[in-house]
């Protein structure tokens, strides 16, 4: 079972994630899945990591139409800042099953 199976059955959704390491894409798109994928809308996705690649906030920049996310860096930008991340990365889902991720 995933990390994020098991805070999904508990609703701990944005609590979880903190001792979460990001290796790897592949641990990113699932940290993003677990989060975006299942939404009826599109969502734009910040995840902010510090220096050990640990995230420490994941934030939605901006949920979108049925087939658009449109954002300001600005937002994107202050978020990182406000939670003092050395990194981040962004991705965004699309409606169907297949879910992209960009950063």
């Amino acid at each position: 079972m995933k990390w994020y199976e098991s805070s999904r059955k508990s609703g701990k959704w944005l609590s979880s994630f903190a001792a979460f390491q990001i290796r790897n894409a592949e641990d990113a798109r699932e940290l993003a899945a677990a989060q975006i994928a299942n939404e009826d809308r599109e969502v734009f996705l910040v995840m902010m990591l510090n220096t050990k690649n640990h995230v420490v906030g994941l934030h939605r920049a901006h949920v979108g139409s049925l087939n658009a996310s449109v954002f300001h860096p600005r937002d994107v930008l202050k978020c990182a800042i406000l939670n003092n991340a050395a990194s981040l990365i962004v991705s965004h889902q699309h409606r169907r099953k297949d879910m992209f991720l960009f950063n």
